[in-house]
């Protein structure tokens, strides 16, 4: 009904308004209740905390008022303050004595995240004196993610952003059971690649380091999102690239579009450097029907057009085939359709 709607919104009745008529009064109601959310969220945030524990056992219809504190029966508080910190984006991994660690961005009352971390044991009693800074770099560091280190401790790897120049990146540093940090204050880099690296995933690598995962935009300009992923070592290294940095590929080829297509189609290559770039056609029986070599073409990302016609210059036949790209001893196939 419309005075309960009204009255939903935090407003008495509707003939407390002025009369501006029945869709007025709605309107001023809704921009009442706003400005009321927003109060509460307010108020709300000032008690935010961390807390571990098991699901909500209430009824359906029950509520917790703004700043109730959280009873042990349904959750152990980790991290609290009477500031208004706003604490976000939690998670854990086991510490292998039936308790956990988690881990969390944190702002401090300041506006700006960092990443935090505790230890709870079996019992559920909160570990560590206080929370842990895992990093507290420049500007902030935001989506966490946890693995178990497989000694008690835990590896924690963070979207970061206090390199201006590339943005955001990875970092990742490990804790162990004490909470103390094993590497570099405020992490390693594992990827610091240029434009942006996105909330990574993590998991075990089954030796006390991990393996990570991110969506990359580095190649943006040709494929928009590629996912990147990197091993880094239980001492913080990587073991296949330079130190703080993940390879970036010679050649990486984009979709062809329009496909399928009658006359002409397109696709995107991007090259690390300049080079000569060959380019086939292949059947479907495996005949190479066309080549096409492009030399020194000039390295970051090129357009090339494909007129669906052999060596000869004839227009290929209705059908599947294959456009095979080489260049810096890297090969990519992409397949192709054409339908006149």
């Amino acid at each position: 009904m419309l005075g309960e709607e009204v009255e939903a919104h935090g407003v008495e009745d509707v003939g407390a308004l002025p009369e501006v008529g029945v869709a007025g009064a709605v309107d001023q109601a809704e921009r009442r209740g706003r400005d009321r959310g927003r109060q509460l969220a307010r108020e709300a945030r000032r008690h935010q905390r961390v807390v571990l524990g098991h699901a909500h056992e209430g009824g359906a219809g029950e509520r917790r008022q703004p700043g109730e504190r959280v009873v042990a029966a349904h959750g152990v508080a980790l991290a609290e303050e009477s500031g208004v910190a706003y604490r976000h984006a939690p998670t854990i991994a086991s510490d292998g004595a039936g308790g956990a660690i988690v881990a969390w961005q944190d702002d401090g009352g300041g506006g700006l995240f960092d990443i935090l971390a505790r230890r709870v044991n079996a019992a559920g009693a909160p570990q560590w004196e206080e929370p842990v800074i895992v990093c507290a770099a420049a500007w902030e560091q935001v989506a966490p993610t946890t693995i178990s280190d497989g000694a008690g401790g835990a590896i924690i790897t963070w979207q970061d952003r206090r390199n201006v120049a590339t943005i955001d990146d990875i970092y990742a540093q490990r804790l162990n059971g004490s909470g103390v940090a094993q590497w570099m204050p405020n992490g390693v880099a594992v990827c610091t690649a240029a434009v942006d690296q996105w909330t990574p995933l993590i998991v075990s690598d089954s030796g006390g380091g991990a393996v990570i995962a991110w969506p990359d935009r580095r190649t943006a300009a040709t494929t928009q999102f590629d996912i990147f992923a990197l091993r880094i070592d239980p001492d913080g290294l990587v073991p296949t690239a330079v130190r703080g940095s993940s390879p970036t590929p010679s050649l990486i080829v984009g979709n062809i579009y329009p496909n399928p297509f009658s006359a002409a189609t397109s696709m995107d290559l991007w090259l690390e450097a300049p080079t000569d770039v060959r380019i086939e056609l292949v059947d479907v029986a495996g005949r190479r029907v066309s080549e096409m070599m492009l030399r020194e073409v000039p390295g970051g990302s090129q357009r090339v057009e494909l007129d669906g016609r052999d060596g000869r210059g004839r227009r290929l036949a209705n059908g599947v085939y294959f456009c095979r790209v080489t260049a810096a001893g890297t090969v990519v196939t992409r397949k192709m359709v054409i339908a006149r």
